[in-house]
């Protein structure tokens, strides 16, 4: 019967709070985990034994050692309480303690009292303030007078006044259930292996509490009591006086919180349980788990001016994506800003349109004797033909498809033979560029193709950028087609810097919205970056990438709170404040995150290795890379690391290859 009162009384509980706040159930292995931490402060799974036994058995599996600095186990514990409050609240008193550099636990309890035992206290206060608006001798004389009044003095003490007024208050509303009142204890709690480091937190805090207004000590010969008073269920340790209402309650307790980010990635195509893209640090100490997708749609959108750490910030995403089993990376690179990393990590790095003898060149037709194939290629041919000021009309079409047919037969499937086999002089004239007797013939017009397989691509842009959107895109829609037949439902990223802006032409805004939806399908993200922020606000088409790419990481900006400046921001959807962050923030520093999920301003605070290879971007590093590439080859970031200072580094990067060396030769044995 008892048993089932509680269960009663549990669901009513339940009933009530539904209604304001999300409520989870723990069951009883989550139950048990969280019991054993709050006792001794480690975080481990403490599952359920199938034979009953005493909680005990589970929970107490450290030491207790007492004393005035206790400690469970081999972490010491310190107790920080409030013993006093300053004269009002307001909400969200404690979030301080979310720039906390450790672990904590912060415990409240609130013991409710019934209105007539809350009115019994309120009305001692009353009394004890009332007396004091005298002093000792008016109230003796008030005590000993024998008139029906006594005077009362010329000055008072107002502060005892207000005070018993103040009491008086609390007792209308008490006595008229508009507020309930009761005794309130808190805790914070600190657990940390490093004595000193647990009291120089301890002391953080309680300076940060005594700032707020608070009373408030480090327990010392009250320690384990301070403690018990944390633990769930118990009710009587540690009773603090204070008489609070609940609305007070309500203003100390944790109703926020700095969103963390979520702790997997939430994109149902990969494996459950996927860990987060990468960890940032914030202001405070809770960090940040970055995920570029929203449920499964991850195209993002990185807006942000010249040298405020753009490259690093991709250098990074393109890093930590192969933490996904088979991910693959397609990078469309300006400023060679992803040469380093893709060097490093032995993938293939395009320099399009480049002067040189290794020049990369592209063969479109070379599979258009399969019909989807011949479907696209008719296609991107219309689009060169757009391109080049040619109305296509449906003629047009039936000719173009004709030669594709004719082509599809012959060995030889270059657009030097596709102008052959057009019949329409028109159509001869505009495919002319694209020939080796055009402008643009020996990237496009070639024998053989010059991409490779490889699970990590970077094609570098600016090369070709500086010859017009009549070359750009058609080598553009070419790459994205020839990228499209990779995708098999492995984790994909596409990182597009730049050259994706000139996709904002009338001609192709619709067929980048139906594109971006495709690639969803297929596992997929786009991150799109652009530091030409008034160029995309500019365009017409700017709907179709805001809409598109539900998470935006922006860079500093300090002309973000200008009017221009402000206008773009508030097309993206930023609000003032977060508009103030952006151009507030540091460079080379800071980035906003912002997403249906949330928003953070985060900071990689990455190391001197890791910026050794997305950092390392400046003309000076770019050639002292590839000159220690050419005198070392693919043991070149030993030496780079090396000649960076990283001398550690360098030797654990020589043992790791001397480990594969060795690995090989038994393989090959």
């Amino acid at each position: 019967a008892q048993v089932d009162t509680f269960v009663d009384r549990l669901e009513d509980i339940e009933d009530r709070l539904s209604a304001s706040l999300a409520l989870t159930r723990l069951t009883s292995e989550a139950l048990l985990t969280h019991l054993h931490t709050c006792l001794t402060g480690l975080y481990h799974r403490v599952s359920v034994p199938d034979t009953p036994c005493y909680l005990d058995v589970l929970l107490a599996s450290q030491d207790l050692y007492g004393g005035f600095s206790p400690r469970v186990g081999d972490r010491h514990l310190r107790a920080i309480s409030v013993t006093g409050f300053p004269h009002e609240s307001h909400p969200a008193m404690f979030d301080f303690l979310h720039r906390i550099p450790m672990e904590y636990r912060l415990s409240h309890r609130f013991l409710p009292l019934d209105p007539e035992s809350a009115a019994k206290h309120i009305r001692l206060y009353r009394r004890n303030w009332w007396q004091k608006r005298k002093g000792l001798g008016g109230l003796i004389k008030e005590a000993i007078t024998t008139e029906e009044k006594a005077a009362e003095p010329k000055f008072l003490n107002r502060d005892a006044v207000r005070m018993a007024e103040d009491a008086d208050e609390a007792l209308a509303e008490c006595l008229g259930g508009a507020v309930r009142y009761g005794f309130y204890t808190t805790a914070i709690v600190l657990m940390n292996e490093d004595e000193a480091a647990v009291e120089v937190a301890a002391r953080q805090v309680l300076k940060e509490i005594h700032n707020r207004g608070f009373a408030a000590r480090i327990e010392r010969v009250n320690a384990l009591e301070a403690f018990r008073s944390s633990l769930p269920s118990h009710a009587h340790p540690n009773v603090r006086r204070p008489l609070i209402s609940t609305l007070n309650l309500a203003d100390l307790l944790p109703t926020t919180s700095v969103w963390p980010g979520l702790p997997t990635n939430p994109c149902g195509y990969y494996p459950m349980g996927s860990p987060a893209l990468l960890w940032a640090a914030t202001s405070g100490s809770t960090p940040f788990r970055l995920n570029l997708h929203v449920s499964d749609v991850g195209h993002t959108l990185v807006l942000g001016p010249t040298g405020a750490g753009k490259s690093t910030l991709l250098g990074l995403i393109q890093a930590q994506f192969f933490r996904y089993p088979d991910a693959q990376v397609f990078t469309f690179d300006k400023g060679y800003s992803s040469f380093p990393l893709v060097a490093a990590c032995g993938g293939h790095h395009y320099d399009i349109a480049a002067e040189s003898l290794d020049a990369l060149a592209f063969y479109p037709l070379a599979e258009i004797d399969r019909p989807a194939e011949r479907t696209w290629a008719a296609e991107w041919i219309e689009t060169l033909m757009a391109l080049q000021g040619v109305v296509v009309t449906p003629a047009h079409r039936g000719a173009i498809d004709h030669a594709l047919g004719l082509l599809a037969v012959s060995p030889s499937r270059t657009l030097t033979d596709l102008q052959v086999k057009l019949q329409d002089p028109n159509l001869r004239q505009a495919l002319r560029p694209y020939t080796l007797k055009g402008n643009f013939g020996a990237l496009l017009d070639a024998q053989s193709d010059g991409l490779r397989e490889g699970r990590f691509q970077v094609f570098e842009m600016s090369h070709l950028m500086e010859l017009g959107d009549r070359i750009v895109i058609p080598a553009l829609l070419y790459l994205f087609h020839r990228i499209e037949q990779r995708l098999d439902g492995r984790p994909t990223l596409i990182i597009l810097e730049e050259a994706w802006t000139y996709l904002l032409h009338e001609l192709f805004a619709e067929r980048i919205q139906l594109w971006l939806k495709e690639l969803r399908k297929y596992n997929a993200a786009v991150v799109f970056v652009t530091q030409s922020l008034a160029d995309i606000h500019a365009s017409s088409k700017r709907h179709v990438i805001y809409e598109s790419c539900p998470t935006k990481i922006l860079l500093p900006n300090s002309e973000a709170g200008s009017e221009q400046g402000a206008a773009i921001y508030r097309a993206i959807g930023l609000n003032e404040r977060e508009i103030e962050i952006v151009a507030q923030s540091a460079k080379k520093r800071d980035y906003y995150y912002t997403s249906p999920l949330g928003n953070r301003l985060k900071d990689l605070t990455l190391g001197p290795l890791a910026l050794a290879f997305v950092g390392a971007t400046g003309r000076e590093d770019l050639r002292a890379i590839r000159e220690l590439r050419a005198m070392y080859g693919p043991e070149w970031p030993r030496a780079w690391v090396r000649q960076r200072g990283l001398d550690r580094w360098a030797d654990q990067l020589a043992d790791r290859s001397s480990d594969r060396n060795e690995r090989s030769l038994a393989c090959a044995g």
